[in-house]
Parts: C-alpha cells; sequence; structure tokens
C-alpha cells in the first residue's frame, strides 16, 4: 500500500468515527454508508459529507420530490445514488 492510499485509509477512519457512516447533507442526508464493499476511498470523504458532485444536488432533490414509481440507473459504479434514491 502507498503512502497516499494509506493517508486516504486513515482520514476515511477518522472521519466516520467523527461523524459515523450516516451522509450529513445533500439529497442523500441521513443514507448509511456500508462498512465495506466497492466504495471508492477516492471520494468516501465527499459522499460522507454529502458533497459529492453537489452539481448534481438539485436534479436529485427534484427527481426524488416526484417519488417516481421505478427508476433507470445506467452506469452505476457502486450504487451511491441508487442507494440514495
Amino acid at each position: 500500500m502507498n503512502w497516499l492510499s494509506f493517508r486516504k485509509k486513515k482520514l476515511n477512519a477518522q472521519l466516520f468515527l467523527a461523524i459515523g457512516r450516516e451522509v450529513t447533507s445533500g439529497p442523500f442526508a441521513g443514507m448509511v454508508l456500508p462498512n465495506d464493499g466497492t466504495w471508492s476511498d477516492a471520494d468516501l470523504i465527499t459522499k460522507a459529507l454529502g458533497c459529492n458532485e453537489c452539481e448534481l444536488h438539485d436534479a436529485f432533490e427534484t427527481v426524488i420530490a416526484l417519488k417516481p414509481d421505478a427508476m433507470i440507473n445506467i452506469g452505476a459504479s457502486e450504487g451511491y445514488y441508487a442507494i440514495g434514491i
């Protein structure tokens, strides 16, 4: 493990000790992030703080308010948006 990967893991651990695993703000506030899985270390902190891809927040809040019966999530990566919605 290189120094940067080690530092990211340590920062993630410190963040979760401080705020827990619940997303703190944004359209998915209250969603609990899993302890393990395919969540990327590179952006886990921004996801936990609720500022991940903040330019999309208005669009997601609009969709969530519509309460659709179904959605198609294409290119979902690890599923942050699918789980959040």
